[in-house]
């Protein structure tokens, strides 16, 4: 009877300890399920993508983007869902709804159901500014290159 109650306990501060780091994470986060429907958000992904969470919760993942990215980044993730290939890692450059430009990186994990149906955890960080600088650096890296094959003298 005790061990029965401790257990109760435990899984009652996992809940607690999940929706708390859940809601303090910086970095979005986002539940879809298998058709890529939004299941749930953090408030940090609300904010990155300047969306309410209540105008989010059951609309497909896709309408954090602009009108002509939304079909063919559902149909994408759909056909890899039904693959079972989901794209565990990778960065992408957006269009988002509201026209602004910005670059994002994706860690998807599958969770499966009791029922057997799969939900995908996707965290979402924003990296626009890191990769401004990745290309501006590759820019001057290309052009110093440039200027030392390109010397009559010896270097």
């Amino acid at each position: 009877m005790i061990d029965n109650f401790l257990l109760k306990e435990d899984l009652t501060n996992i809940d607690l300890l999940f929706g708390q780091l859940w809601e303090i994470s910086v970095d979005g986060m986002r539940l879809t399920d298998d058709e890529g429907n939004i299941l749930l958000v953090n408030d940090s992904f609300c904010k990155t993508f300047q969306m309410e969470k209540d105008y989010l919760l059951g609309k497909p993942f896709s309408i954090v983007y602009t009108k002509e990215e939304q079909d063919s980044a559902l149909k994408a993730y759909q056909e890899d869902i039904r693959q079972n290939k989901l794209k565990t890692f990778f960065e992408r450059e957006n269009i988002l709804w509201n026209g602004r430009k910005a670059w994002f990186e994706f860690s998807n994990s599958f969770l499966t159901l009791p029922d057997g149906h799969k939900i995908t955890l996707s965290i979402v960080k924003e990296i626009t500014e890191r990769k401004k600088t990745e290309l501006e650096l590759r820019e001057s890296e290309s052009k110093f290159k440039m200027l030392f094959n390109n010397a009559n003298d010896a270097v």
